[in-house]
């Protein structure tokens, strides 16, 4: 699961990417999303990259500074 600070929005896209399709608004081109989604999508990925690296590093045991 993750951090109870994450958004609804995170959630519904989080599920999305579960379930192999696209969240509400996104385009499967790059070039056809607009500038505030292509941002969207890439703060999207950066949150995720960053939960799963720190819960890679709980399962190993070690602990994450804190930002």
């Amino acid at each position: 699961m993750w951090p109870e600070y994450r958004s609804g929005e995170y959630a519904l896209w989080n599920a999305c990417r579960r379930l192999g399709i696209l969240p509400p608004g996104v385009q499967p081109k790059w070039e056809d999303n607009g500038v505030q989604m292509q941002a969207m999508i890439l703060a999207y990925d950066q949150t995720c990259s960053h939960d799963e690296t720190e819960r890679d590093a709980q399962l190993a045991g070690a602990r994450m500074p804190q930002v």
